[in-house]
């Protein structure tokens, strides 16, 4: 009787000491920088294009020799998604000397112009319409929205609804690659379409935007718009095609 009293005291006394000795290992680990084991030695960085692995660096703030269990994943993760081309991003310690830093940028679709004349310049847009960056009037290609930003607006900023909208009917049409140059939101009530040798499209309203632009991508299929220099999509369920005059 007497060794079955004794018996459960040994037991807490066992995982008393196993606690003790866990707990004291974890602080040496957190609060022991020295700890040659678990130092920080190299960062990884992947998935960048536009943002440079310099920038990354300077983001995370870590040092070499820094103990990889204490640096700060959860607020360098939050910084990295702060940069405008950062969709997602993950942040994991590849132990003992290891952090790898794996980033998914967001893709450039289309452009949106920011104030007019001699002072408007280009910022690139993603299909969900975040501004990315600047982009030089030159060497841009794409589609330009315009009429959808203030001239304050900056990247990491989003355009206004509206042309995410019509940003988002034109990009799943795949026509924020040609053939059209500018798509006009000044005017809410008649959005405009402008293309090559001056073809102008007139899709209307906002109301049933995309079936209006499913309808103008079979025409584009069905039609050679060389021949014609304007299309009128205004009206439900019909398109006025306007031939070009025969010289």
């Amino acid at each position: 009787m007497r060794l079955k009293r004794r018996e459960p005291r040994w037991r807490i006394k066992r995982g008393v000491i196993a606690v003790s000795i866990v707990i004291a290992f974890i602080i040496i680990l957190l609060y022991g920088p020295w700890f040659p084991l678990f130092e920080f030695r190299e960062l990884v960085v992947a998935g960048n294009q536009h943002v440079s692995d310099e920038e990354i660096q300077y983001l995370t703030g870590f040092a070499i020799g820094d103990n990889i269990l204490r640096l700060p994943l959860g607020r360098v993760r939050d910084d990295i998604l702060l940069l405008p081309w950062t969709k997602r991003v993950s942040v994991r310690r590849l132990l003992p000397h290891k952090v790898k830093i794996q980033i998914e940028e967001r893709e450039e679709v289309a452009a949106i112009e920011v104030s007019a004349g001699i002072n408007g310049h280009l910022m690139a847009i993603d299909a969900e319409g975040y501004i990315l960056a600047e982009l030089d009037k030159e060497t841009n290609r794409g589609l330009v929205l315009r009429g959808v930003a203030d001239e304050n607006i900056n990247p990491g900023d989003s355009i206004d609804p509206a042309g995410v909208l019509v940003l988002a009917a034109l990009w799943r049409a795949g026509l924020t690659t040609g053939p059209f140059t500018v798509a006009d939101l000044t005017d809410r009530s008649n959005l405009l379409l402008f293309g090559p040798d001056d073809l102008k499209v007139w899709l209307g309203s906002l109301n049933s935007i995309d079936e209006r632009v499913d309808a103008l991508s079979a025409l584009i299929d069905a039609f050679n718009l060389q021949h014609y220099r304007s299309i009128d999509l205004r009206f439900r369920g019909k398109a006025i095609l306007t031939p070009r005059t025969r010289r």
